[in-house]
């Protein structure tokens, strides 16, 4: 029986509820060959390709929809997405401006506008498309936000008008929360701490009515992480062309620094947060039907399956290869350093660690997407620390030698000689571009993307001090995790 074109897109839509994406997919585009400018199909094969992390393919086919329906704001979105991902940012810069020729009046446009250049170390370029974003739609609470780590004066006009968005009744959790931590960091900016700690508590608590968080799951996941490993055996070389290069840790810990130091290097290619390995891991469950949770399936693989975990991951990260090595910075893949040491015997894998106290206030203070979401609450950050500690003293002992330890203090107090080393273990040659990372002229996707910009400062160690009767309970939970912390730290 042959499906109508109405019948083939609803079934996609089933398919796309169930999670069957790569099912859903080729119906999406049965529809198109017959009805070309149905644009319920154009929208639903975007968000196909966007789940299932193909940015190639929604590059191409956004680009291709544009062609054929220029006022398709749908297709302008998500190519706009897909050439970011794919690091072709002045290519999205250069559809945005043609599109904001078009419809000038179209706030979230500007947003993304600004968005691009902010990656792009185009600061200026940036915060002027966020106040344009702003004054077209003052309620585009996203803008106020991004901007918030480039008023570096913000005046009492920009701290008024947060404070005015902050009474509209109607506000969602996730604006209410935007704008409590814009408003933090402009108070922040004026050395007026308590306040600004006063809105990222109202902030956090926002963030957190909007996330659906279950910490007990979280640690449990953290303490059977390296379970299954415990009598595998880890091969230590392979032959390959391609080195990945895993930078991970706790957020804030300094993982974007260190991959735009390595990326500063002529033979490294920036890859920033990659979600293939847990992409590429689906791939070879799905294959394997199995069914058990993170990482309990891992203790009944074969060689064989590992290898071809290995393999689907370098396939899906083919783009990246060129130079001979690349980044993931995925930094919760600490998790996974059992996965990344087995399908991937070449890899390279960095810890990055950084005093408790300015790791935890850091992610405190930051608004993150919805994947880190026990960064809402001070006890659990003190918690996860912990876990994380626990965890990663257990990778040390399962792979000794393989993980190198990053510490933020020493890079600081240290760069040359602590750079050195890094590059060492890699196995890469010294390279003076990499003491010169601010030159980079790379994308940078996290919320680091100011920082890097600037050659290395000292002021953002112990910064957490500004907020000391604030996280005098968090210090206290943490008391024996700084006091061995601060052990490890070379002398000043």
């Amino acid at each position: 029986m042959t499906l109508s074109p109405d019948q083939q897109l609803a079934e996609a839509a089933r398919m796309l509820r169930c999670h069957e994406h790569q099912l859903a997919i080729p119906l999406c585009q049965q529809v198109l060959q017959l009805q070309p400018d149905n644009i319920n199909a154009w929208r639903m094969l975007f968000e196909l390709y966007r789940l299932t992390g193909n940015y190639q393919l929604l590059a191409q086919c956004s680009l291709q929809a544009i062609q054929r329906l220029p006022e398709f704001p749908a297709a302008i979105q998500a190519a706009c997405m897909a050439l970011r991902q794919l690091q072709q940012h002045q290519q999205a810069i250069k559809l945005l401006q043609d599109a904001i020729k078009q419809y000038p009046a179209w706030a979230e446009l500007q947003l993304q506008l600004g968005l691009l250049y902010k990656e792009t170390g185009d600061f200026s370029a940036a915060l002027a498309a966020f106040n344009q974003a702003i004054a077209l739609a003052p309620s585009l609470h996203e803008a106020y936000w991004l901007r918030a780590d480039m008023l570096k004066q913000p005046t009492a006009a920009e701290i008024s008008q947060l404070r005015q968005q902050l009474t509209r009744p109607e506000l969602t959790d996730d604006a209410r929360a935007q704008l409590h931590y814009a408003l933090a960091r402009a108070l922040e900016f004026q050395h007026n701490y308590a306040a600004s700690f006063a809105e990222l508590t109202a902030g956090a608590a926002a963030k957190r009515r909007s996330l659906h968080y279950d910490h007990a799951a979280e640690l449990a996941e953290h303490r059977r992480s390296s379970a299954p490993f415990g009598q595998q055996r880890f091969a230590t070389a392979c032959n390959s062309d391609v080195t990945p290069i895993f930078i991970c840790g706790l957020p804030r810990s300094g993982s974007t620094l260190a991959e735009h130091i390595l990326s500063s290097h002529p033979a490294v290619r920036a890859g920033d947060e990659l979600f293939d390995l847990a992409q590429a891991t689906r791939d070879v469950l799905s294959n394997a039907q199995q069914q058990q949770p993170f990482p309990l399936w891992a203790a009944s693989m074969s060689d064989e399956q590992w290898h071809q975990l290995g393999q689907r991951y370098l396939e899906r990260t083919r783009h990246l290869h060129s130079n001979g090595y690349f980044t993931d910075k995925m930094p919760l893949n600490y998790k996974a350093i059992g996965i990344i040491a087995k399908a991937l015997p070449q890899a390279k894998i960095i810890h990055c660690q950084r005093h408790p106290m300015d790791t935890l206030f850091s992610c405190y203070k930051q608004l993150f997407a919805d994947g880190i979401a026990f960064s809402y609450d001070l006890t659990e950050l003190a918690e996860i620390y912990q876990a994380h500690q626990t965890l990663m003293q257990q990778w040390q002992q399962l792979l000794p030698g393989r993980i190198y330890q990053l510490r933020y203090e020493r890079l600081i107090r240290q760069q040359q000689a602590e750079t050195a080393r890094l590059l060492a273990f890699i196995g890469l040659d010294w390279a003076e571009s990499c003491l010169t990372f601010h030159q980079n002229p790379r994308a940078v996707y996290t919320v680091s993307s100011t920082q890097v910009r600037q050659p290395l400062f000292s002021s953002s160690l112990g910064f957490w001090q500004h907020y000391q009767p604030q996280l005098a309970g968090l210090a206290t939970l943490l008391a024996e995790d700084i006091r061995q912390y601060q052990q490890q730290l070379p002398p000043r």
